[in-house]
C-alpha cells in the first residue's frame, strides 16, 4: 500500500507539473500514538499533499488538489492487539469563472478512507459536489443558482445518506425596498437507516427601510413566507425513525461558565453556524486551544418541539475527525426569553464518526430558545462548522407520511428621537408556524412580541432608560405561554471613563400553565480607573416565586478587569459568585441555577520580549458539595531571534462545581525549521474529562517531519 500511495503521488506530481502553473507540494511523516479510554493506536503515518493553481484566462482559474494519507501500525482493543492500516484518498477540482456580471463556481471532491484490521476491512466515502452561479444584471434582479450533492457511506456505522439541494432565488433593490423570492428543493436519503425524506420550499421576503424628518424618524419592515412540501418514507422492511429538520431563526455563540443566566455574558450571532456550509468553520473551536463552557443558542423564532442538537465538527483542513470527538459531553438548556436558562436532564451525547458530528439527544421538548453547551476539549484539533436541531417520527416499514409546513415571519422597528436627549423605539416579531401531516394532529405555533424602549438624558450626567417587553406564545397542545418583561435603569456617567447603572426590574412568566415571576435589583459598574486599570462589576439580587407556593432568592455579583502592571505584564481578572436559598428542594423549579456556585481566576500575562511569553491562571471554584482549583500555565519561547526553533507548552485543570466534573489538559509542541522547506514537530497532548459516572480520557503523541516545496 505504501508503495502505491507512493507511485500515484509521483504520477500526480508529474501531471500537476505539466501545467506548469503555481504548484504546491507538501511531504509529511510521522510517528503517532493515540490513546483513549478504550483503545490505543501507534503507527507510521505518511500524507502527501498537492495543489496545483492555474490560471487559464484574465477571467478563469483552474484549482487541483489531491491528499494521499497512509497509516501503518497497531491498535489494542479491550487487551487485544491488530494490525490497523488505512489509506485515505482525496481528489479535488474546482473551477471559476468571473466573465464580467456573472460568477460561476464548479467543484467536486472525493474522500476515500479504507481501513483494515486484521482480516477485517472497512471502507468511508465522502463525495461533495457542488455547481454555483450569481448574475447580478445592473439594474435588474440577482440571480443566484446552487446546487450539491453531499454523500457519505460508512461500512462501520451502517451510513448510507446522500444529500441532494437545489436552491435558485431573484434578489431587488430598489431605494430601501429589498425583494427575494426563492425556490429550493432537498432530498436525503439513508438506505442503511430506512428512510427517505424530500422537501420543496416556496420563500419570499420583503425588507423596507427609510428616513424622515431629518434622520430623528426611522422605519424599518420585514416579513418573509415559506411553504413547504414535505414526503417522509420508510424505504426498508422495517420502520425508520425519521428525523424531521426545525428551522432556526438564528444561531449565536458565547463563553460562559454560568449557562442558567446569561446576562452577565451576552451572546453574539453567528450566522456561520446556519448557514448550510457544514465544511466551512464558524469560528469556534472544540480543540485542545479551545476551553469548556462554549454556548450555542438556537432562536427557533416560535416555540416547536426539537428532540435532537448536532453539533458538526470538521478538521482545519475541512475534512471529517478521524479519530472521534475526544472526552467532551454537552448539555442541554431551554429558556422562553434566551436570558434565564432551565437545564434539561434527559440530555446525552453521543459522536457519529462517519457524519463527523456530536448529536445531543432528549426527551421531545416544546420552547422557543434552545442551548447546549460544552465540558471538555478534543486533543485533535476541531472546528464548529454547523448547528441543526431535528424532531424524530416513527414511520412503518413501506409507509408514508405526506405533510405541509408553512411559515410566516414577521417585524416592525420605529425609533423617534425629537432631539440629542430623548429617544423613543417600538418593536414588534412575529412568527408563525403551521404543519400539516396525514394520519396526525395539525401542529400549530404562534408567536407575538413586543418591546417599547425609551431613554431620557438629564442634567448633571443623569439619565433614565426603561423597557417594557410583552411576548405571548401558543402551540397546538392547547398551551400557551406568556412573558411580561419591565426593566428600568438610571445611568450616572460624571466621566468618560465612569458609568454607574442602577437596574430594576420585573418579569412575570407563564409556562405549561405553571407561573413564576422573578423580581430583579442590580448594580453595575464600569471604570477606567487610569489608563492601565479598566474594571467592570455587575452585583445584584434576583427573587424567584413560583406559583406563589416556592421561592428562591439569588444573591450574585461578577467582576472583570484588565490592569497593566508593567509594559510587559498585564493582568486579567474575573469572578463570579452566587449563593441562592430555595424553599423548594425540586430541582425542576429552581430557575435561578445551583444553590452554590462561586468561580474567582486570574490571569497574568508576561511578555518581556519577542522571543518569550508566558501566561498563569489561577482560580478557586466551589459549589455545595465541590470545590477545587483552577489554573492554567502556558509557555511560547522562540530561543533564537530569527524562529526557527519554538518551544511551547501548557497544562491547565477547570472544574464546574455544580455537578463535580473536571478536565485537565497537557499540551507540549516543540518546531524546528530547519529551511524553508522542512519543518520537525513533536506533539504530545492529553486531556481526561471526569465525570461522577466514570472518566474519559484521550492522548496523542506526534513526531512528524515535513517537506514543501
Amino acid at each position: 500500500m505504501r508503495v502505491r500511495a507512493a507511485v500515484l503521488s509521483m504520477l500526480l506530481w508529474s501531471c500537476f507539473a505539466a501545467f506548469g502553473g503555481d504548484l504546491f507540494g507538501r511531504a509529511t511523516v510521522s510517528y503517532e500514538n493515540r490513546e483513549s479510554t478504550t483503545s490505543a493506536t501507534s503507527g507510521i503515518r505518511q500524507q502527501y499533499d498537492l495543489r496545483l493553481n492555474e490560471t487559464l484566462t484574465t477571467t478563469s482559474l483552474v484549482r487541483l488538489f489531491c491528499r494521499v494519507d497512509n497509516f501503518r501500525g497497531s491498535q489494542n482493543l479491550v487487551s487485544t492487539e491488530r494490525d490497523h492500516r488505512s489509506t485515505q484518498f482525496q481528489p479535488l477540482a474546482e473551477l471559476l469563472w468571473n466573465p464580467g456580471n456573472l460568477q460561476i463556481m464548479v467543484r467536486n471532491e472525493w474522500l476515500t478512507l479504507h481501513t483494515r484490521e486484521q482480516d477485517d476491512g472497512f471502507t468511508r466515502t465522502i463525495q461533495r459536489s457542488i455547481g454555483q452561479l450569481t448574475w447580478q444584471p445592473d439594474d435588474l434582479p440577482v440571480t443566484h443558482i446552487l446546487a450539491s450533492r453531499n454523500a457519505t457511506r460508512d461500512d462501520t456505522s451502517g451510513t448510507d445518506l446522500t444529500d441532494d439541494s437545489f436552491l435558485s432565488s431573484l434578489q431587488y433593490h430598489w431605494r430601501g425596498l429589498q425583494a427575494t423570492a426563492e425556490e429550493r428543493y432537498f432530498d436525503s436519503t439513508d438506505a442503511k437507516a430506512g428512510y427517505e425524506r424530500t422537501t420543496t420550499a416556496h420563500a419570499g421576503s420583503l425588507t423596507w427601510s427609510s428616513t424622515h424628518f431629518g434622520g430623528k424618524l426611522a422605519v424599518s419592515a420585514d416579513a418573509s413566507t415559506q411553504l413547504v412540501s414535505l414526503r417522509e418514507t420508510a424505504t426498508g422492511n422495517a420502520p425508520a425513525s425519521v428525523p424531521t429538520p426545525v428551522a432556526i431563526n438564528r444561531a449565536l455563540n458565547s463563553i460562559d461558565e454560568t449557562p442558567l443566566d446569561s446576562r452577565d455574558h451576552p451572546p453574539t450571532a453567528n450566522a456561520a453556524l446556519t448557514d448550510a456550509n457544514v465544511n466551512a468553520s464558524a469560528g469556534i473551536s472544540l480543540g485542545p486551544d479551545s476551553s469548556s463552557f462554549q454556548n450555542l443558542f438556537i432562536d427557533l423564532g416560535h416555540a416547536d418541539r426539537v428532540d435532537e442538537i448536532r453539533v458538526i465538527v470538521r478538521e482545519p483542513s475541512g475534512n471529517p475527525l478521524q479519530h472521534g470527538g475526544g472526552p467532551i459531553t454537552w448539555d442541554v438548556y431551554t429558556s422562553e426569553d434566551g436570558q434565564l436558562w432551565q437545564q434539561l436532564s434527559s440530555a446525552s451525547t453521543a459522536f457519529n464518526s462517519a457524519l463527523s458530528l456530536y448529536s445531543i439527544t432528549f426527551t421531545l421538548t416544546t420552547a422557543r430558545w434552545f442551548k447546549v453547551v460544552n465540558f471538555g476539549v478534543n486533543a485533535e484539533p476541531a472546528l464548529i462548522t454547523e448547528v441543526q436541531a431535528f424532531y424524530h417520527t416513527t414511520i412503518a416499514a413501506g409507509g408514508s407520511h405526506n405533510g405541509s409546513q408553512n411559515n410566516v415571519n414577521g417585524s416592525a422597528t420605529i425609533t423617534y428621537q425629537p432631539s440629542k436627549k430623548a429617544v423613543a423605539a417600538y418593536t414588534t416579531i412575529f412568527s408563525s408556524l403551521r404543519e400539516r401531516f396525514a394520519g396526525r394532529p395539525d401542529t400549530r405555533s404562534a408567536d407575538l412580541q413586543h418591546l417599547f424602549s425609551v431613554q431620557y438624558d438629564l442634567p448633571h450626567h443623569f439619565s433614565l432608560r426603561s423597557q417594557i417587553l410583552r411576548r405571548t406564545a401558543d402551540t397546538y397542545s392547547g398551551r400557551a405561554d406568556a412573558l411580561n418583561d419591565t426593566t428600568a435603569f438610571a445611568d450616572y456617567a460624571p466621566t468618560r471613563e465612569l458609568r454607574i447603572t442602577l437596574e430594576l426590574g420585573r418579569q412575570d412568566e407563564t409556562i405549561q400553565e405553571s407561573r413564576f415571576s422573578v423580581d430583579t435589583k442590580a448594580l453595575h459598574v464600569t471604570a477606567l480607573v487610569i489608563q492601565s486599570v479598566s474594571l467592570t462589576a455587575n452585583a445584584g439580587v434576583q427573587n424567584q416565586v413560583i406559583a406563589g407556593t416556592n421561592s428562591a432568592v439569588r444573591h450574585y455579583i461578577d467582576f472583570s478587569g484588565n490592569i497593566r502592571l508593567t509594559p510587559s505584564l498585564r493582568m486579567l481578572l474575573n469572578g463570579t459568585l452566587q449563593r441562592i436559598q430555595s424553599s423548594s428542594s425540586d430541582p425542576a423549579v429552581q430557575f435561578l441555577g445551583a444553590e452554590r456556585d462561586e468561580r474567582v481566576f486570574s490571569d497574568f500575562l508576561w511578555r518581556p520580549g519577542r522571543p518569550l511569553q508566558l501566561s498563569v491562571k489561577l482560580g478557586w471554584a466551589a459549589g455545595l458539595t465541590t470545590s477545587g482549583f483552577t489554573q492554567r500555565y502556558h509557555a511560547d519561547w522562540f530561543p533564537f531571534g530569527e524562529g526557527t526553533v519554538s518551544l511551547a507548552a501548557s497544562y491547565d485543570q477547570d472544574i464546574d462545581p455544580t455537578v463535580n466534573r473536571r478536565a485537565r489538559r497537557v499540551i507540549l509542541n516543540p518546531r524546528w525549521s530547519m529551511n524553508r522547506w522542512v519543518t520537525a514537530d513533536l506533539n504530545y497532548t492529553s486531556v481526561t474529562t471526569s465525570l461522577e459516572s466514570g472518566s474519559l480520557r484521550q492522548r496523542s503523541f506526534f513526531a512528524t517531519l515535513t517537506f514543501m516545496k
